[in-house]
């Protein structure tokens, strides 16, 4: 990357001339590639990569499950409920509000997944129904009223269906 546009050369500038090469609003990391080739990349200053990231919270079983109770009870909590169930659990406002955020994600994924597990078993239920309807409907046929052509398309090895029948592991 050239950033040498945006320098004037500067003699008060103390900088090395690969410092230099960097503008000032941004800082650059560099580590070795897995070839052994130094990388470098640049970041905005604003980012402050520097800074330590924020230990992640840890609930107590209690707090879990006074908020997962709450979360049943109404999956919206503001305002003053959620000042005392804040103080009440001995946590920030924030870290309640952001552990009802991602319960709704959670409880919305789990919805989708149940949703697409119930649609699978019925078209399994409804696949397995029609193949019991025709396993029946080609034994109930007696073999004399059907003609030569009807019995080979029906009775013929070609047709599977109905001369194996296969119900798969989810059909009972």
């Amino acid at each position: 990357m050239d950033f040498s546009s945006e320098f004037r050369d500067d003699p008060s500038d103390s900088r090395s001339e690969e410092e230099r090469r960097i503008p000032d609003y941004c800082q650059a990391i560099r580590f070795k590639g897995s070839n052994g080739q130094v990388k470098e990349l640049l970041f905005p200053k604003g980012l402050d990569l520097d800074r330590p990231k924020r230990a992640r919270t840890t609930f107590s079983s209690a707090q879990l499950q006074s908020l997962e109770e709450e979360f049943r009870n109404n999956q919206y909590l503001v305002g003053k409920e959620r000042t005392k169930l804040a103080q009440r659990l001995g946590l920030s406002e924030t870290q309640v509000k952001v552990w009802f955020q991602n319960r709704r994600t959670k409880h919305k994924r789990e919805k989708s997944r149940e949703e697409e597990q119930q649609k699978l078993n019925a078209e399994t239920m409804a696949t397995c129904n029609i193949l019991r309807l025709l396993q029946n409907h080609s034994t109930a046929i007696p073999s004399t009223t059907l003609t030569p052509t009807v019995q080979r398309s029906v009775y013929s090895p070609s047709s599977p269906v109905l001369l194996r029948p296969f119900f798969g592991p989810y059909c009972r």
